[in-house]
This record gives C-alpha cells, structure tokens and sequence, in this order.
C-alpha cells in the first residue's frame, strides 16, 4: 500500500492503525505529519495527545489534547451558528399535528 505522503487522513488512519497495535513509536510519526499538513485536524491532536502520554511525555499529552479541546469547541460554535443562520430549523417540529399524515380521520 502507497502512503499519499501529503494525505493528512492517511497519515491520521495509519497512525491510528499503529495505536491499535501498540506501537505508539511508529504511530508518533504518522499522528505529527497529520497535525502539520492540517493543523486543525482535531482527531489526530486528540490521538497524538494520546500516543505522547504513552510515551510518557505528559506534558506534549497536555497541548495536543488542549489543541483538540480548542478545535472541537470551535467546531461545535461553528455548527451551532450555522444551525441559526439557517433558520433554526431545529427546534420545529417534523411532525405537527396539522399535517395531512397526523389529522384525526
């Protein structure tokens, strides 16, 4: 199999996959060559977080899981603000009782 060397989903994938086999040394290079080619990739911060408290690098664990914390709430914000811009579709009712499907009979 050809890694895309500029593919940050592969790199995350195939850093994941060496997380599964416990081999954090290997999945290291993998999960930073994902957070560089895209820094807002909150799944690899989250699995390099992960992968450097494993190797004992507590401190790199902290950032990168701060990084994801950081990305994921923006994403959230984001979503949420996006939900509203559209209308706020979300809090009507798909079902209400004056449709044809829901009328008394």
């Amino acid at each position: 199999m050809q890694l895309s060397p500029n593919d940050p989903d592969a790199h995350e994938a195939l850093g994941a996959a060496w997380i599964k086999l416990r081999k954090p040394e290997k999945a290291l290079e993998h999960l930073l060559a994902a957070t560089r080619l895209d820094p807002l990739y909150p799944t690899a911060h989250y699995q390099l977080g992960t992968v450097y408290r494993q190797l004992g690098r507590e401190s790199d664990g902290r950032v990168e899981l701060a990084a994801f914390e950081k990305l994921e709430k923006a994403r959230k914000e984001t979503s949420q603000a996006y939900s509203r811009s559209r209308g706020g579709f979300s809090d009507i009712d798909p079902n209400p009782s004056d449709t044809p499907n829901n009328q008394s009979q």
